[in-house]
């Protein structure tokens, strides 16, 4: 429930333990590296930047020839990916057991097979292909009854085969009619590309035939065939069915390896481990026989980090190691509860806090729970949200991420439910005598909720309203603290106690609640806005302007407040949605049909329509309630923009990889 303290630390270390050291700390997965000081570097004769390219680049390789692997096999068989596979979930494996794994692997001697096959099936693939286009060619000729073999042994005769275009061709039989030569003409087919012909003439008449053929835009056959085109598709035809039968031995080749993916996986996630040590090299620099590690370690882990490092270097290095204090680029973890830690999605998807800041987390999460649960307000769906998200929880092998996710829904299913009991809402109105045809017993609450959505609606209104002034006061009080915590007390009356004065009296006033005592409040609350919001300005007519315009600000204090009547709306717009489908549903339950017909039809009608309402405006809900919490609340006190601890670890993409 707080932003985890963070250590920064310099090490100098041999670099016969530079690789020892940072397998200790992939384990412990709490150290991130920095760049070191480059100035310092460039100005000392002995140390220069870290390399580890050529390392790089051979890893590199590696992983892109397991991918290539991986995909192969998955391309030609696929794995189950339903709902066993989810329910399994990711393997458990320590690093000491994924480094056993891989140096028992022979992974390379399958990659190198795998690659030979898949080069047999592109090269019979792209011979198919040919093939095919080949025969898309040839199918217009076929009437013809000549091929080019046979043509190129004819010794007195030139024979040309091609296209002439269709508004070409009467004029071209035209002027063969009048030539003074004799050409004899076949016309073999006709399409949209032209009209396909073979003209057919004495050698030495050749220069006429073609000043003839040019002059009516004459296009020669680009294709090759030796013998007649019946018999090359046909000869074709024969070749593709060859072809077929080797990649499907060849796919079954193939698939004989699939029992090694999960050595394949085992080869990447260790690789991908390496790789990323190896990248942490950039941000060292070393001499000939030292190197120097800058970075950040937690607090929970500093203990393990220095003992780590003793076991490795024995008495052979330098640590400094000092509590983080007012500097830049301090990356930020959170700490939170399980209860909180399913909320810290919320937080980041906006921003970070910075070093200085408090984590919003816990506050945040208690408004996100009564907010959505107000705006969803339906027990029905609440119960579908708790079932669905803790039988996945309970029974499916999770990652954290995932399983925080999970966590974050079934807390909001609960608040839903809630809510959805206080309105009588479950499933809309489905529980009320309309339909039961009945007020008596434990549903007729139902009948007379605590809440009626239809009669009730001025009061819900004003519930809303309540909750966004408690939200944004709560705001305001967030930065208080923040303020005391940075002695900055005249800025806590400045710019926290004149609003929540101003605000106050406004409410009090206007709402004619205590006008007396509310007119005092804004009054003195304006009048401090206005002499304190342009209190940093230089000139006086700064001051006097950042005062006015601070004084504007109540604007927004008040759109911010009416901005929270959404709660009450979009309450309101699930239920009414809700009880038009069970109106549309109960028209059908009504008709004439036999019981059996009408059940099924109630049942394909209810389903998907509030499955449809449950959808819609559950988006609609996560989203207004993200957005009350960015900015109507943070907006108060937050700045954000704190970047995420990023520690050396394995990438994890096809197992849990842990210490122990």
């Amino acid at each position: 429930m707080a932003i985890v303290k963070m250590f920064k630390f310099n090490l100098f270390a041999l670099q016969s333990s530079k690789k020892a050291l940072l397998d200790k700390f992939q384990k412990l997965e709490e150290v991130q590296f920095v760049d070191f000081n480059l100035h310092k570097a460039e100005e000392s004769e002995f140390l220069k930047a870290d390399d580890s390219s050529i390392e790089i680049n051979d890893i590199n390789d590696k992983i892109s020839d397991v991918n290539f692997a991986l995909k192969l096999l998955n391309e030609h068989s696929p794995e189950e990916k339903g709902f066993k596979a989810m329910k399994e979930g990711k393997k458990a494996l320590t690093y000491e057991n994924l480094e056993k794994s891989y140096l028992k692997l022979k992974y390379e001697e399958y990659i190198k097979v795998l690659k030979e096959l898949d080069k047999k099936l592109n090269l019979l693939g792209n011979e198919e292909n040919k093939l095919l286009g080949d025969i898309e060619a040839l199918v217009p000729w076929l009437n013809l009854d000549i091929g080019l073999k046979d043509i190129e042994d004819l010794n007195a005769c030139i024979v040309e085969i091609g296209t002439i275009p269709l508004k070409n061709i009467e004029s071209f039989k035209k002027v063969l009619q009048e030539s003074d030569e004799e050409f004899y003409l076949e016309e073999i087919n006709a399409d949209n590309d032209g009209c396909k012909v073979l003209i057919a003439g004495l050698k030495e008449k050749k220069e006429i035939l073609d000043e003839i053929l040019i002059s009516n835009s004459f296009s020669k056959v680009n294709i090759k065939f030796t013998k007649k085109p019946s018999d090359e598709i046909s000869g074709h035809k024969k070749r593709i069915k060859e072809i077929r039968s080797e990649i499907t031995k060849t796919i079954e080749e193939i698939k004989k390896h699939s029992s090694h993916k999960e050595e394949f996986r085992i080869a990447y996630e260790f690789l991908s481990a390496e790789l990323r040590k190896l990248q942490c090299y950039t941000n060292f620099s070393k001499s000939d026989n030292i190197v120097i590690m800058n970075g950040w370690v937690t607090e929970d882990a500093k203990e393990k980090f220095e003992s780590g490092i003793k076991e490795v270097c024995g008495e052979y290095y330098y640590l400094e190691a000092n509590e983080a204090q007012d500097e830049a680029n301090i990356p930020i973890k959170l700490k939170g509860n399980a209860f909180t830690e399913a909320f810290h999605s919320i937080t980041e998807m906006y921003s970070l806090p910075n070093y200085k800041e408090i984590d919003p987390t816990p506050v945040l999460s208690f408004f996100y729970i009564i907010f959505f649960g107000m705006m969803l307000s339906d027990a029905g769906y609440g119960v579908l949200m708790v079932i669905g998200t803790g039988i996945v929880i309970k029974k499916f092998n999770l990652d954290k991420k995932t399983k925080n996710f999970m966590k974050l829904f079934f807390y909001l299913g609960i608040s839903t439910i809630v809510w959805g009991l206080i309105y009588g809402a479950f499933f809309g109105d489905i529980l009320t005598a309309q339909y039961l045809g009945s007020e008596t017993g434990l549903l007729s609450y139902f009948n007379n909720p605590l809440l009626d959505t239809q009669k009730q609606v001025s009061e819900i209104l004003i519930i809303s309203i309540i909750f966004g002034v408690i939200h944004v006061y709560v705001g305001l009080f967030m930065k208080a603290y923040l303020l005391f915590r940075e002695k900055k007390y005249f800025d806590i009356i400045c710019d926290v106690c004149t609003w929540y004065a101003a605000v106050t009296g406004l409410i009090l006033w206007l709402g004619g609640i205590s006008p007396t005592i509310g007119m005092i409040l804004s009054i003195a609350g304006l009048g401090g806005l206005l002499l304190t919001q342009g209190r940093d300005a230089e000139s006086i007519g700064g001051k006097i302007g950042g005062g006015v315009y601070g004084l504007y600000g109540i604007t927004g204090y008040i759109g911010d407040i009416v901005s929270y009547s959404r709660l009450m709306a979009l309450g309101l717009a699930t239920g009414s949605i809700s009880m038009a489908f069970n109106s549309i549903v109960a028209l059908v339950g009504n008709s004439g049909v036999n019981f059996a017909l009408k059940l099924v039809l109630v049942l394909l009608l209810f389903i998907p329509l509030h499955l449809f309402n449950f959808g819609i405006n559950g988006l609609g809900t996560y989203v207004h309630t993200s957005r009350l919490q960015y900015l109507e609340f943070f907006n108060k006190f937050y700045e954000g923009g704190g970047n995420k601890f990023k520690p050396l670890e394995a990438e994890k993409k096809y197992f849990e990889i842990c210490e122990k």
